[in-house]
């Protein structure tokens, strides 16, 4: 599926109309992981931040509403740290590593276009690691910003 079929799809899902969330994040998210240029990752993220919002609008239980804003930011994340591990050098993927500063990179540009605050807690950790990182970062510093990236999900 292109992402340009996945927006259209997305687009023709009519306000108050049950959304399957489990599909169309199924689909953004292969879309993100596929595309090859920044900018259409750009896309899935935003389209994913709109599939949120149109979830979000039909519930309205508060209890449900905090679950999926809390599950709907795990998924984000991961498609984030998906992304600097594909963007990232050979060496780092082939070490299972996350790049801090390539991961700094896109949170920055998320924080620049308003998806993701300045406060966040991974934004905050990766910069903390990236401003504390002595070139060529040492393979013990790495290992910290991941175990600290991988307890995001555990919550």
């Amino acid at each position: 599926m292109s992402i340009e079929t996945l927006m259209n799809e997305l687009n023709n899902v009519a306000i108050g109309e049950n959304i399957d969330f489990g599909y169309f994040h199924k689909k953004i998210a292969e879309e993100h992981k596929n595309s090859v240029k920044a900018s259409d990752k750009v896309i899935c993220l935003r389209l994913f931040r709109s599939l949120t919002d149109l979830v979000l609008n039909n519930l309205t239980d508060d209890d449900k509403i905090a679950e999926f804003r809390n599950l709907s930011q795990r998924y984000y994340k991961l498609m984030l740290t998906e992304e600097c591990i594909a963007t990232q050098d050979k060496a780092w993927r082939y070490k299972g590593m996350a790049d801090p500063t390539v991961m700094f990179n896109i949170l920055s540009r998320e924080v620049k276009e308003g998806r993701m605050s300045a406060h966040d807690d991974l934004y905050r950790l990766t910069l903390e690691t990236v401003q504390n990182l002595s070139p060529p970062s040492t393979q013990n510093q790495t290992r910290g910003i991941i175990s600290k990236i991988s307890s995001l999900f555990r919550r």
